[in-house]
């Protein structure tokens, strides 16, 4: 009988002795049987009502034979296909709640196999909304709401929220709201990502018999042009020489040497502590000098602690006259002041007791003057901000390093403000003359750093939502007694205007009310008294500036409750609990990260050493608390100046280019030097926990080798300094005393032997060439 042979690609080899190959022997020949085929798919077990079933198994057969397939269990409203398996249909309503319990079975001939059985239930036409996102920012979330209505009676009503989607990347993120078929539903951008502004495809519809994707589409704000770094921005500031005057008489007037509410007298600035708004009218230039925007009446007030400056630098001209001009100093600029406060608290007065010239020093022929309020003014942004902070560059000849700090740490999705360079025009205008020269008269006051106000338009623009923000400054390290008192007298509450125990947490109020409240009900209207040079070596005040270590920003009518919750989390962190459970109500990987962003950047004059320089914001959506950076006029340097007389305890700003990040036999680590006597608990706890130092050094890592490679940033910071260059060099303005205030380019790429402002100075790329190889160390000693 002849052997037939049945062949297929799996089992050919095998076939050599049985059809015609081999050695001729008598071997007996290998017998080769049928596969049987194989059925894969993933198991279905509902339908809706009104969904269309297109259920398709895979089958496959190795032997290449032809497949049927056979089904039982099937549903009376579907249709199958015997050749291809598939199981089609619709549900009614009618078939609502049934239960089938279906088996396919496919067969090539002779041998076959089955795909369940499976139960496949009928249930409710429930459809789902999805959001489809593809140009969300890096770092960033929002939150949408899906509101569902229904008739009632003939009329639409919704119900209040029915759920709201945090979406938090790319792509399509569903819903977990099912709709019936015919439902109506609104849905609402809640929450839009930090500093950007997106739009739905359609906010309202009606749910179909299938899902539904919803494109978003989200764009930068009408902030973000504002901090384009492509360009030199162009700002003019017109201000009367009135108001000029009314704004050097109340830097000179607002003198509280004596000391601040609590008693403590301050080394630095204590000759002016004026936060009263000044009127100027804000112009927003293009290149040619054409303006862009204009608005007027807006506030004006010099800004700064330690780095606050005489408005004013009086000089010799060429024909032995001493005349003024004006100082560059960092300043604010409020766009929805109403000027509904007493702008006129220190002016000298006449005999009547009205705002008066009077010749002598301090008043200086300067006038006083109470402004008229502007009530339109509430709520008026500029390109969506309420302020925006103009800074000079303190201590840096190079311009840049401040902007190169908001840069990196905006990059790595650090809640920061974003800065920008900006030339700034002071235009003054009256009748008559200014100091000698004939109105009007402008000034290039030079390039500032234009920076972004960490305030409430920046919380919801960022975070979402306004919460408590409060301003840390002073070797405020969260580890004191003194700050957790909660019998300290609430300043806000209280007649007295000195007091050593204020509360450390409460609502800065730098200025009088009234002059009645600055000099007392007695002096007031007294010449001789009001026009004194008050608290230096005049008379004294009984009003002193009240400077709470931790400032509220925000909500300020809310200080009780924010002064409770922030107290309460200090005396939390003095139980020293463990990372795990401070996490539970402090941001510990954000904290992590910004710390990270310091230690690169060399910015000591922060939490850690200094207890300066940061905010703690309480996130109500998330209800933690978060480390926010701020001021970075101290950065990408590697030592504060070591001439002659320098203070010594200014250790903790010096050798920071060789600094660890934690102790090291013969290494400075980053919490080794303090100023003063700052205790970082924060520090001290989180990274107590290995795994946080090894998530610091991580981050740390991922900056070294991104953003903060010279050969990363080299052209950037070239292009910059070519915007500013030109502007810099035709500043009309003084600048303050001191080296570190002249423009050098040197500062940004010089090498070992440059020139530089001090001893110890060295140049951007100096620093991030040391920087990198002490770090590198670091990481490489401890297996990175």
């Amino acid at each position: 009988m002849p052997i037939i042979c049945r062949v297929n690609t799996f089992i050919a080899a095998l076939l050599v002795s049985a059809c015609g190959g081999g050695n001729g022997g008598g071997s007996e020949p290998y017998m080769i049987q049928n596969l049987p085929p194989t059925i894969t798919e993933s198991v279905i077990d509902k339908i809706r009502v009104g969904e269309a079933l297109n259920f398709q198994p895979q089958a496959e057969d190795a032997d290449g034979d032809e497949l049927t397939f056979s089904i039982s269990g099937m549903p009376s409203w579907a249709s199958f296909d015997t050749a291809s398996g598939a199981l089609t249909g619709t549900p009614s309503a009618e078939d609502l709640g049934t239960i089938y319990s279906i088996s396919i079975t496919v067969s090539d001939g002779e041998l076959s196999a089955s795909l369940g059985p499976f139960d496949l239930s009928v249930v409710e036409p429930i459809f789902y909304l999805s959001i489809e996102l593809d140009n969300l920012d890096s770092f960033r979330n929002m939150d949408i709401e899906l509101t569902t209505c229904f008739q009632n009676s003939g009329e639409a009503e919704c119900n209040e929220t029915e759920e709201l989607l945090t979406i938090d990347r790319n792509g399509i993120s569903p819903f977990s709201t099912g709709m019936e078929t015919g439902t109506s539903y609104l849905l609402k951008i809640d929450r839009n990502p930090g500093r950007q502004e997106c739009v739905l495809e359609i906010e309202a519809g009606v749910i179909g018999s299938s899902d539904y994707v919803v494109n978003a589409d989200c764009e930068a704000d009408t902030s973000a042009q504002l901090f384009d770094l492509s360009k030199m921005h162009r700002v003019r500031l017109t201000m009367t020489a009135n108001e000029w005057d009314r704004f050097v008489l109340d830097t000179e007037r607002a003198n509280y040497s004596p000391g601040d509410a609590n008693g403590r007298v301050s080394e630095w600035n204590s000759w002016s502590h004026s936060e009263i708004y000044r009127q100027v009218d804000f112009e927003y230039l293009d290149d040619d000098g054409n303006v862009l925007h204009r608005l007027d009446k807006v506030g004006f007030k010099m800004k700064g602690n330690t780095s606050r400056q005489w408005p004013e630098y009086w000089y010799e001209n060429e024909t032995g006259d001493y005349v003024a001009k004006p100082r560059r100093f960092s300043f604010a600029i409020k766009f929805d002041e109403e000027f509904d406060e007493d702008e006129g608290v220190y002016s000298c007065i006449d005999e009547t007791g009205l705002p008066a010239a009077v010749a002598d020093h301090p008043c200086n022929s300067r006038i006083g003057k109470d402004l008229a309020e502007v009530p339109e003014n509430d709520g008026r942004e500029f390109m969506g901000l309420e302020k925006i902070f103009f800074r000079f560059n303190r201590d840096d000849p190079s311009y840049q390093r401040e902007l190169l700090a908001h840069s990196l740490l905006n990059s790595l999705g650090i809640p920061a403000s974003r800065v920008s360079h900006a030339n700034v025009k002071l235009n003054i205008i009256g009748e008559g003359n200014f100091y000698g020269r004939n109105l009007p008269q402008t000034f290039n006051m030079g390039v500032f750093q234009m920076v972004e106000q960490v305030d409430k338009p920046f919380l919801k623009r960022y975070f979402g939502k306004n919460g408590f923000l409060f301003k840390i400054g002073g070797n405020a390290d969260l580890a004191g007694s003194e700050e957790v008192n909660p019998n300290c007298t609430f300043y806000e509450e209280s007649d007295l205007y000195l007091d050593s125990n204020f509360c450390s947490v409460g609502v800065e109020k730098s200025d009088p009310e009234s002059r009645e409240e600055w000099l007392g009900t007695d002096n007031f209207l007294n010449p001789a008294f009001v026009n004194s040079d008050i608290n230096d070596g005049g008379k004294l005040s009984q009003f002193r500036p009240y400077k709470p270590t931790y400032d509220l920003k925000t909500k300020k009518k809310s200080i009780s409750e924010g002064r409770v919750l922030l107290q309460e989390f200090m005396r939390f962190v003095q139980t020293t609990p463990n990372a795990s459970r401070l996490s539970e109500q402090f941001d510990v990987p954000g904290f992590i990260k910004a710390q990270a962003a310091e230690i690169v950047m060399g910015a000591v004059d922060h939490y850690v050493r200094v207890g300066n320089n940061y905010y703690l914001y309480f996130n109500p959506l998330k209800s933690k608390w978060i480390y926010m950076v701020n001021d970075f006029d101290f950065v990408f340097r590697d030592s504060h100046d070591v001439s002659a007389g320098a203070p010594a305890r200014f250790e903790a700003f010096r050798q920071i280019a060789e600094t660890y990040a934690f102790p090291a036999e013969g290494k400075i680590d980053w919490a080794g030097r303090e100023l003063g006597n700052v205790d970082p608990v924060l520090w001290d706890i989180v990274f107590s926990e290995p795994a946080n130092k090894q998530l610091l050094y991580s981050e740390i890592r991922s900056i070294l080798d991104g953003p903060m490679q010279w050969s990363n940033i080299a052209a950037q910071i070239a292009a910059r300094d070519a915007l500013v260059k030109n502007a810099i060099n035709t500043t009309d303005a003084a600048n303050p005393d001191g080296c570190g205030f002249i423009y050098n380019p040197a500062s940004i790429d010089g090498e070992v032997d440059a020139i530089l402002c001090d001893a110890a100075d060295i140049s951007i790329k100096r620093f991030l060439e040391l920087r990198r190889q002490t770090l590198q160390q670091e990481l490489s000693r401890n297996g990175f």
